[in-house]
């Protein structure tokens, strides 16, 4: 009966440390939980030590089992077990603590080593003149700038080719502004019209069929993918939209001579403007890229 007064019971020693664990309650209600069966075992050794008719030692086994119990509660409030008190819920209060600062951290240290390589990667690109994507844009931006041309940026959504003539002749062509999607129809109307000339360069797919023997059903599929897909454009579909517009296309790209898709015989009032665009093979990290490049403001 007297080792009552010596600490918490092991019944309210379990019940603690279990309320300590219990993350589903917030730690107020840990927290006042935790009081309200302090305050039980507090009532009880006062009853069971009156009864014993030992009031002095009643006083003070009441004072040390408040002692007890509030250790104990301290540590359920505290939400991760942890204490100052060296009962079992304190020890493993501690243990979660330590395991928590361990991980946390590792976590610092493993930031710490991303952050380390990112610089010297960008150190080493700096050494060596930047990233791949860099040095294109500048080779690009040195053959351009003699010309009065840079490159302007377009959206990298699959109709890059498209959306670079679109700005073209937004910015070139008064009156023939045309968005992407119906350049891309365009297109496909084009090469169609051209598949003799234009079919040869195109790459099917498998389920396109066999140019070699049904040329046009071939084209028809390919232009089907064409329309109604974000199909990547390419060297053919420059050609055909060059000969539908009835404009040169030139094609500017780092360290190779410009090329050139030619739109047809020059009119009664001469060869109207080129249309002036960017291939990339390294401006986006998914593969090849179609700019415009505008004239630079004089």
């Amino acid at each position: 009966m007297f080792g009552l007064a010596s600490g918490p019971s092991q019944a309210l020693q379990k019940d603690i440390t279990a309320l300590s664990k219990n993350k589903k309650l917030s730690k107020a209600d840990r927290k006042a939980e935790a009081d309200r069966l302090q305050s039980g075992m507090e009532e009880r050794h006062a009853r069971e030590l009156l009864e014993l008719g030992g009031e002095e030692g009643g006083e003070e086994g009441g004072d040390e089992a408040a002692s007890g119990a509030g250790a104990a509660a301290a540590s359920a409030s505290a939400g991760d077990g942890g204490g100052d008190g060296g009962d079992a819920a304190a020890s493993t209060g501690a243990k979660k603590v330590s395991k928590g600062a361990k991980r946390r951290a590792k976590k610092e240290a493993e930031a710490r080593e991303r952050e380390e390589a990112i610089a010297r990667a960008d150190a080493d690109l700096a050494r060596a003149g930047g990233s791949r994507r860099d040095k294109e844009l500048r080779a690009l931006g040195e053959a351009l700038s003699p010309l009065g041309l840079a490159v302007v940026g377009v959206p990298a959504d699959g109709s890059c080719l498209f959306h670079a003539l679109s700005d073209q002749l937004e910015a070139a062509v008064a009156g023939e502004a045309r968005d992407a999607a119906s350049l891309r129809e365009l297109a496909a109307a084009s090469i169609a019209e051209r598949a003799a000339s234009i079919g040869p360069f195109l790459p099917f797919e498998a389920a396109d069929g066999d140019f070699a023997s049904d040329p046009d059903a071939a084209v028809a599929s390919y232009c089907g993918r064409l329309r109604s897909s974000r199909l990547w454009g390419g060297q053919p579909e420059i050609m055909a939209l060059a000969a539908a517009l009835g404009r040169d296309v030139v094609v500017h790209s780092a360290g190779e001579a410009p090329l050139v898709a030619e739109g047809g015989p020059a009119g009664a009032a001469g060869r109207p403007p080129a249309l002036q665009i960017t291939f990339h093979r390294h401006y986006i990290s998914s593969g090849e890229h179609y700019n415009s490049a505008r004239p630079t403001a004089t």
